[in-house]
């Protein structure tokens, strides 16, 4: 990797975190994958200090914060990642089967580390969702090793690509960035987000379709992703230790990035650079004005929830003049009108097409009897944009 001693120096005092937030990704988890093996190696060569820190995560990042408290190689990870990714490009049901991912995952981890939810306790706070009243809930506390693999699994339940809400603790559970999207303890936490457009930390240098988060991009852009999350971290380590005289401050406060040198990066290929270009790869954040992450909590509630629900509604709307046609039929009611309402109910096209990234692109408005559900549906013809 990018040996960031060299440009960095030997530090009398490593840099303290107090906490770090990882937010909610899907498959963006490869950048924090990358954040995650920089703060690593920064740690190895004294440049950071992760004793003490405290890790709060949200669906995928509660994998990661786990990850690194427990020790957990992350090029394995990574190399897990890739082939479920490949599964996913291989079959239709590979989009479906996240929860299957994850516990082929987190078995053998919990299995070499017996008593890996009492490391875990007091360290790592993981984010989920109650059903159906979408509040907040938090674990820091676990029992067993079982207690800490249900709970990052209901952190990580995004409905549907990884089942559905299931009984943890007595309630219903399901992902943790329905209701709490970037978790954050107090002022000091570090936010770390996969999202290009949010507020963060440190997020993407660079533009990151957010669609990436619902299904896997080709090998090459995750491993650009990577890249890029390594590279994002060694950055803002960097920064933070420029603008420290001691050279022993806590990364609670992020520097002002006004008084760098500003220059637009350039796509990251491979983090295996010679020394010479170094300084070079470094993406600089611009300075530009992000959301905050509660539009990561909007995106996930269009995507995943107000779309199905629409569409729902919509085929309610169809069935309702199904039955009033059915109910004149007797009358002299038009038959036609009936047969063309029953072909557009009874098509899963349209209920297919809510279904994040994969509905939009396997079936297009033209494949969605378009003038026909526009003469057919008021529902339609209002919200056929978000549908």
């Amino acid at each position: 990797g990018i040996d960031i001693g060299s440009s960095l120096g030997k530090m009398s005092s490593p840099i303290k975190i107090d906490s770090i937030s990882f937010s909610a990704a899907g498959w963006l988890k490869m950048y924090y994958l990358g954040v995650a093996q920089n703060m690593l190696d920064a740690r190895d060569l004294g440049l950071l200090d992760l004793s003490e820190t405290l890790f709060l995560g949200s669906s995928a990042g509660s994998l990661i914060s786990t990850a690194l408290v427990l020790g957990v190689d992350m090029q394995d990870i990574r190399e897990h990642a890739l082939r479920c990714a490949h599964i996913c490009h291989s079959k239709f049901s590979g989009a479906f089967s996240l929860r299957e991912f994850m516990t082929q995952l987190i078995d053998p981890i919990l299995d070499v580390r017996p008593n890996a939810w009492k490391d875990v306790s007091n360290r790592v706070y993981i984010s989920m969702t109650s059903f159906p009243s979408f509040g907040k809930k938090q674990n820091i506390v676990y029992t067993s090793n079982e207690h800490l693999k249900l709970s990052m699994l209901a952190s990580c339940c995004i409905v549907p690509l990884a089942g559905f809400p299931f009984s943890l603790d007595g309630s219903l559970v399901f992902d943790g960035g329905a209701s709490n999207f970037q978790p954050i303890l107090d002022e000091n936490t570090i936010k770390v987000n996969g999202l290009y457009f949010l507020d963060a930390d440190i997020s993407p240098s660079q533009f990151v379709p957010p669609w990436w988060g619902c299904f896997p991009p080709s090998r090459k852009r995750l491993d650009w992703l990577y890249d890029l999350g390594y590279s994002d971290m060694q950055r803002y380590v960097q920064k933070s230790i420029s603008y420290s005289p001691a050279n022993s401050i806590q990364i609670g406060v992020v520097p002002q990035t006004n008084q760098l040198n500003q220059q637009k990066p350039e796509p990251l290929k491979s983090r295996k650079i010679s020394q010479k270009k170094k300084q070079s790869k470094i993406p600089k954040k611009r300075e530009i004005s992000r959301p905050s992450s509660n539009i990561g909590m909007i995106l996930y509630f269009v995507l995943y929830l107000i779309k199905p629900i629409l569409i729902c509604i919509l085929y309610l709307e169809l069935y309702l003049k199904i039955v009033f046609f059915t109910l004149t039929i007797w009358k002299g009611g038009n038959l036609m009108k009936l047969i063309s309402h029953l072909r557009s109910s009874l098509s899963a096209k349209l209920f297919l097409r809510s279904l994040p990234y994969i509905g939009p692109k396997m079936f297009s408005i033209r494949k969605l009897r378009h003038k026909k559900l526009y003469n057919q549906s008021y529902i339609y013809r209002v919200l056929m944009f978000m549908i």
